[in-house]
């Protein structure tokens, strides 16, 4: 992927899971990583020592992305130390499981808060260093088919993903003039790799290509929006679902 090598990324939530594989997606490709995480501090640091193994710089970044002055100050942080933040991967996203009935307002508040807010913030702090760079790339991960269906069990998730899907094709607009993209990623159905042999099972005969989409399959979009040949991509989403939810 031309126009990755030497650049700088932060990754929310790249400790484990699928933030990490994107992480490690990217620094195959050259790419020097910043670790963003909450609470697996150890996690971070072997994601650190696998990026530092590949050959790129690597640091890790603890912060709660749900909270905005975490944010300015991890922002701060890695500018100071590295320079520059060429890409952000907005990769945080809590998930809950219930029916409406079932939810109360603390789940309604949490998935607003991991999935909407803290990409705003992550958002709002880094693009006024990408508009004096006169260059960034910004990709939020999104949920497939979010604003076109019924989610019954996962309402406040899917309306934080609407959420996200709706700021960053406004960013792409605001941002178009100062050479900044931002684009959705949209998974369906993931296996982040907690899931045991009978989830898996369940979720393939959900899935018309008979299995969940992992890692590698979120990277491969993301590394495409990230490189040159993306670069008059912007406000646009990519659908990674195996065909779930068409």
């Amino acid at each position: 992927m031309n126009g990755l090598a030497g650049k700088n990324a932060l990754v929310t939530g790249a400790s484990r899971g699928l933030g990490k594989g994107i992480a490690l997606g990217l620094a195959d490709n050259g790419v020097n990583v910043v670790v963003n995480y909450r609470q697996h501090h150890k996690a971070a640091e072997d994601t650190v020592g696998e990026i530092l193994g590949k050959g790129r710089r690597a640091m890790a970044q603890c912060a709660d992305v749900r909270e905005w002055p975490q944010v300015r100050t991890m922002v701060t942080n890695i500018i100071n130390e590295w320079g520059r933040i060429d890409f952000l991967i907005n990769n945080v996203g809590d998930f809950i499981y219930k029916e409406f009935d079932k939810l109360d307002v603390k789940d309604w508040h949490a998935m607003l808060d991991s999935n909407l807010n803290s990409c705003f913030y992550c958002c709002k702090a880094v693009l006024p260093f990408m508009r004096k760079q006169n260059f960034g790339r910004i990709i939020n991960i999104g949920l497939g088919n979010a604003g076109n269906h019924a989610f019954i069990h996962v309402l406040p998730y899917a309306i934080a993903k609407t959420g996200v899907h709706i700021l960053s094709k406004s960013l792409a607009l605001n941002e178009a003039a100062h050479g900044i993209t931002v684009n959705v990623v949209a998974p369906g159905l993931m296996n982040n790799g907690s899931l045991d042999d009978e989830q898996v099972r369940q979720q393939s005969r959900m899935v018309p290509m008979n299995r969940p989409g992992t890692a590698d399959d979120l990277a491969g979009a993301v590394l495409y929006l990230l490189s040159d040949a993306a670069g008059y991509v912007t406000g646009t989403e990519i659908l990674v679902s195996g065909g779930w939810g068409l």
